[in-house]
């Protein structure tokens, strides 16, 4: 029989308060974003939907050099745009995370990545672009990291 000593008793407001941090924490996106390479250009959320800024971060990569994804999921999109290939990942939480700007794309629609694999090679900038819905994220804000809360 296990005695009394050891049981844990937290008063009913301990417990209620977190389980609200859990329950308001927001969905993160865990990126592993390329910290190896010189952001030239950062996020600058634009004013309105058809407003200047920068709807993700570009980076000065090696051009020619391996490009690896930022997050694990299925590739969604491959393809050129204005001239420009992008490679889009779908993450299991329905975020788009766009890696573009790329020479060339070595994975195909619908294949399954992990953060790091090669998705292609790298041209003259990177750009890395998170959305969810229709809200594009600021992809700094969505890196790895462990969170402590202190109540």
């Amino acid at each position: 029989m296990l005695s009394n000593r050891f049981s844990l008793n937290f008063p009913p407001w301990l417990i209620l308060a977190v389980c609200l941090v859990f329950a308001q924490t927001p969905q993160t996106c865990s990126l592993s974003l390329p910290t190896h390479l010189e952001v030239i250009d950062d996020f600058r959320a634009p004013n309105c939907v058809w407003c200047e800024g920068n709807r993700g971060i570009e980076y000065r990569p090696s051009p020619g050099g391996s490009v690896a994804s930022v997050v694990d999921g299925v590739v969604s999109f491959v393809g050129m745009v204005a001239n420009t290939m992008y490679v889009v990942v779908r993450t299991e939480g329905g975020l788009l995370v766009t890696h573009g700007r790329l020479r060339s794309a070595q994975v195909a629609l619908g294949e399954s990545v992990l953060v790091g694999q090669g998705l292609g090679t790298a041209g003259t900038t990177l750009y890395i672009g998170v959305r969810r819905g229709s809200n594009y994220l600021n992809p700094s804000t969505c890196t790895r990291r462990v969170r402590a809360v202190l109540l």
